[in-house]
């Protein structure tokens, strides 16, 4: 369904602790407890200061300041990973930079596009790089969607820096995909129908 991408409020983290092992949040469908103890704004993560950062200045650049952190945590060692991929070198860096501006401008032009099924059989038609490997273009999915127990919507799994554009250029919906819905919000969809839809 489309979703207006300002009323995410919250985000859920990647993985969980479920009878104490880390698990992903997408492995379930049915969430239940206080997610209020896990929940955080997205607003205030890296990836969308570093978004916000690049439109602000039309553009990125290594003296960016959301660049900053990247180079000092190259030099420690500790490079940033972002998509699963450790940023471990300037070059990649300055891709993952390049390919968010792109992100932008093309988000900017056309809004946030529906993600097409994988195509095995046009696989050299993406756009796999040394930031984006094959496995990222084969799991990738519209932006995830999560209703909570009083059916307010939370941005789960994929979909971080698309979610981010949106909101900063203003896009008044986009493509989300319902991939987890909280028991009490589901209990009172099944007693209430409709009207528990906000």
């Amino acid at each position: 369904f489309n979703a207006d991408p300002g009323r995410f409020t919250w985000n859920l983290p990647f993985t969980v602790k479920v009878s104490g092992t880390a698990t992903r949040v997408c492995r379930y469908f049915l969430g239940a407890g206080d997610w209020s103890k896990i929940r955080f704004d997205f607003r205030k993560e890296a990836v969308f200061r570093e978004m916000e950062d690049i439109l602000a200045r039309g553009g990125w650049s290594r003296d960016m300041p959301a660049y900053r952190p990247f180079q000092e945590k190259l030099k420690l060692g500790r490079p940033v990973t972002r998509n699963g991929v450790p940023l471990d070198g300037l070059e990649k860096i300055d891709l993952y930079f390049s390919s968010m501006a792109d992100l932008l401008a093309s988000i900017r032009a056309h809004g946030v596009l529906p993600r097409p099924p994988f195509d095995m059989d046009r696989v050299e038609d993406y756009p796999v790089s040394a930031i984006r490997p094959l496995s990222s273009e084969v799991l990738e999915r519209d932006v995830g969607a999560g209703l909570g127990p009083d059916g307010e919507l939370y941005r789960v799994c994929p979909g971080l820096h698309r979610t981010a554009a949106a909101l900063l250029l203003g896009v008044p919906a986009m493509p989300v995909e319902l991939r987890l819905i909280h028991v009490d919000f589901l209990r009172k969809m099944m007693r209430d129908g409709e009207d528990a839809i906000t």
